[in-house]
């Protein structure tokens, strides 16, 4: 049996899709994300690519186009998992599918649409295939061996043509490093290895608009590293092992990037605010039990905002934004700022005392 990416949110159908392949006998490699599916096809050999057009990290279009720019994948035939109101009439020429199935579908739909697509692939791979090449080739291996070999004459010809560049201060392999340096860092932010800025935005707006077009949830957590009441800015070495803390704690369809300043930023598909706060309490819980190395690992302090889809005050991805940023503003200033000294820690002990004590002699000379 033909062997099968899939491409789908667990959230939503992965799982029972998957068991549906299962049962009809094909091989599947399952892939949750966009980013993981694009790495799949890179290791991985498929017959067929089973796309969902709603993926937590980026469309299911802009995915399919993505795999038609690929040389790994340009010649794998693509399905799309699509809901109701999409049309041959939605899809680019860039991006087009082979074909598409709407949701909801039955085992028996996806079955037959496999099966015509690859038929179709294979008809039309021996009709591309030259006549020569099926039918005859044993006749004319004979006159190829006559012909003399041209190898050496081609080799020679780069030679004037880098003669004439010699002052040039970039070679190519150095140009294409270049630009795959300058991708990766527009992708990654090198100083924390979570997404930059720039590329959350992009993530976030498709995000957004999907869930407003097919009515889904999604929430957004900011979390603050704030520098005063720390005592001092958070060094590389404080981001670093907040940001693992952060990455061990949420799921792998959740998305994170470094945000500004001393924040970062988290993505949650396809989740309700109540279930987002869950998630932020996994994340402090987990700084608050990590053991730090540092010796005033006890003046590390966060907070956390969250904001989240459905709400009739939000309509755009930068209300969203600012409602967490100002849930996280409203959380630090309920904080009480940490003493930036052990004798500020034993002042601020010492008049909490005397406080308590008055406090409690007034009530016993009221009694």
């Amino acid at each position: 049996m033909a062997k099968i990416l899939l491409v789908q949110n667990a959230q939503t159908q992965g799982n029972s899709t998957r068991k549906s392949l299962d049962n009809l006998g094909y091989e599947v490699t399952w892939a949750g994300s966009g980013m993981t599916a694009l790495i799949a096809v890179k290791n991985t050999s498929v017959d067929l690519i089973l796309l969902d057009v709603a993926l937590p990290d980026m469309e299911g279009l802009d995915l399919c186009r993505r795999f038609r720019k690929l040389d790994s994948s340009r010649s794998i035939p693509i399905i799309l998992l699509v809901g109701r109101g999409y049309s041959p009439e939605s899809f680019g020429r860039e991006d087009r599918p082979d074909d598409f199935i709407e949701k909801p579908y039955t085992e028996m739909d996806l079955n037959a649409t496999i099966d015509l697509v690859l038929k179709a692939r294979t008809v039309k791979t021996q009709e591309a295939e030259p006549v020569s090449s099926r039918a005859q080739m044993p006749e004319r291996e004979p006159a190829l061996k006559l012909v003399p070999d041209p190898v050496p004459e081609p080799r020679h010809i780069p030679k004037p043509v880098l003669k004439l560049v010699p002052k040039s201060p970039v070679t190519l392999p150095q140009a294409v490093a270049l630009h795959e340096e300058k991708t990766a860092n527009e992708v990654i932010d090198p100083a924390t290895g979570l997404f930059s800025k720039p590329h959350f935005e992009a993530i976030l707006s498709k995000a957004f608009k999907q869930c407003l077009r097919f009515k889904q949830q999604m929430s957004c957590i900011l979390i603050d590293l704030d520098g005063a009441k720390m005592g001092r800015k958070a060094d590389k070495e404080l981001i670093k092992a907040i940001v693992a803390l952060v990455q061990s704690t949420i799921r792998e369809v959740d998305t994170a990037a470094w945000w500004s300043g001393e924040s970062l930023i988290v993505l949650l598909p396809n989740t309700l605010r109540n279930d987002a706060v869950q998630a932020a309490a996994r994340v402090l819980e987990s700084v608050a039990n990590h053991s730090f190395t540092w010796p005033d690992s006890n003046q590390i302090t966060m907070s956390i905002g969250i904001a989240g889809l459905p709400d009739n005050n939000i309509e755009t991805e930068q209300q969203l934004i600012e409602a967490a940023a100002l849930a996280s503003k409203r959380s630090l200033d309920m904080m009480v700022p940490v003493p930036k000294s052990i004798e500020d820690l034993a002042q601020q002990r010492n008049e909490q005392v005397k406080t308590n004590t008055a406090a409690s002699g007034s009530n016993k000379h009221a009694g």
